[in-house]
């Protein structure tokens, strides 16, 4: 009887495993396949989605950082009684400007005819000597001074306009233009660069000027506006590693650049102020000192054209790298080289910002060494405190999360201590009351 109920589990066994083998189990393999492709998708279009969104949040301080160096800059008007002009015109045309300009003019002009008298006096004395200055070439030095003391103000003028026009017009050559001539902000162009490869309709020739991507880069549609970016792209096949790595270096360059600027208006402003100082001496050195403060004006009108330069240089590169037209590694027979290739492209967006980064500096460097490297200076300067700002922050954020952490974990652990004593002293009361037991029971 015992062998014969066996025999029919053993049979029932069988049954069952064929039919879980022949018809349950594929079942529920694709019931599983389909709800786990489900939850790995959901999961990896919400990450996406979410690093979608802190992207645009990063792009949009790029944009407002941008603004801020187009108009320290000179490339953006500001307006001073409803006038539109540049910015470092503006402070060029204040009133106290004007008044110190002319005091240290006042004060240059007597300096100026004292030192003609002093080398005049010179000259007479070193008559007999050789190597002597001859009188009417102090004269000379002196009329010039004189002619210098009235075109310096036209000449800075000039180069303050010329420096304006160059500006503007180096940005408008070197960014891609729409229609209507007004550049995209370079929020759009990270932006459009990162979805060449996003697009829900599939082109065959992604730009910016298709049909999809147009709208965003003439303005008509916002790249904030996520509803409308969601129906154009796939958040999930974004280059959100390259426009992360454009972003970030962007903003270190843009706040380099503004500080660049701001450090330029000062400059300029003060050698404006002291011009008639240095031409005051052309009596005394043949204008040696006013051609030394020539060289550094101009260089200081134009130093900030290196990192105009560059930036946009860049941003125009950028795209043609992150496009699906640009294979650097085509090997296809090779296990991942998909991957590989994204790479490489990626190893030549960080290069490429590096580079812009430190040739900021190379067309200064021509006009000015010394300049150059006091604004090389400055520059590495304003990194330390950018960086040591960034540290300082990382580093605050660690020390409250962390040790709010640790607290909880002593917490836990001082509890965990705590039970465990109050654990062992009731074991060792039950042994003694069991040994105490014991005893009586021999007793």
């Amino acid at each position: 009887m015992y062998i014969c109920f066996l025999g029919f589990i053993e049979t029932l066994q069988e049954i069952f495993s064929g039919i879980f083998d022949t018809i349950l189990s594929p079942i529920l393999t694709d019931v599983l396949t389909v709800i786990v492709t489900f939850a790995v998708d959901t999961l990896k279009k919400t990450f996406a989605e979410l690093f979608l969104q802190l992207l645009v949040v990063v792009l949009k301080i790029v944009d407002f950082l941008e603004d801020i160096f187009d108009i320290f800059s000179g490339y953006r008007d500001v307006y001073v009684d409803r006038q539109p002009t540049d910015l470092l015109s503006a402070f060029m045309s204040m009133d106290k400007v004007k008044m110190a300009f002319l005091m240290v003019t006042v004060l240059a002009v007597a300096l100026a005819f004292l030192f003609t008298i002093i080398a005049v006096g010179k000259s007479i004395s070193d008559m007999t000597l050789e190597g002597k200055r001859p009188v009417g070439k102090v004269l000379g030095a002196g009329v010039k001074a004189a002619v210098a003391f009235a075109l310096v103000p036209f000449m800075v003028i000039f180069f303050l306009q010329l420096s304006t026009i160059l500006v503007r017009s180096a940005t408008n050559a070197l960014v891609m233009q729409q229609t209507d001539g007004t550049p995209p902000s370079m929020g759009t162009i990270i932006f459009l660069t990162g979805s060449l490869d996003a697009g829900r309709t599939d082109l065959a020739e992604p730009s910016f000027t298709d049909s999809v991507r147009n709208k965003y880069y003439t303005g008509r549609v916002s790249y904030t506006d996520m509803k409308q970016v969601k129906k154009d792209f796939d958040p999930a096949k974004f280059q959100i590693a390259i426009c992360a790595v454009c972003t970030l270096l962007m903003i270190v360059i843009l706040i380099c650049g503004i500080f660049l600027f701001i450090q330029r208006i000062f400059d300029v402003l003060l050698l404006y102020i002291v011009s008639p100082l240095f031409v005051s001496t052309m009596p005394f050195d043949d204008g040696a000192s006013f051609g030394k403060w020539r060289d550094m004006f101009v260089a200081k009108l134009l130093s900030g054209f290196g990192v105009i330069f560059t930036m946009k240089l860049y941003l125009m590169l950028v795209p043609t790298v992150a496009g699906s037209r640009l294979l650097m590694f085509d090997d296809k027979t090779l296990e991942g080289y998909a991957f590989i290739n994204a790479m490489l492209k990626l190893f030549v967006v960080i290069g490429g910002a590096w580079a812009a980064f430190k040739s900021q500096h190379l067309i200064l460097t021509i006009l000015h060494p010394e300049a150059a490297r006091a604004a090389r200076m400055s520059t590495a300067m304003m990194m330390g405190a950018v960086m040591g700002a960034a540290g300082g922050a990382a580093g605050l954020a660690r020390a409250a999360l962390p040790g709010k952490r640790r607290r909880v974990f002593m917490d836990h652990q001082s509890s965990s201590v705590l039970s465990e004593s109050r654990s062992l002293g009731s074991i060792k009361a039950m042994e003694q009351e069991a040994e105490r037991k014991s005893q009586a029971f021999r007793g």
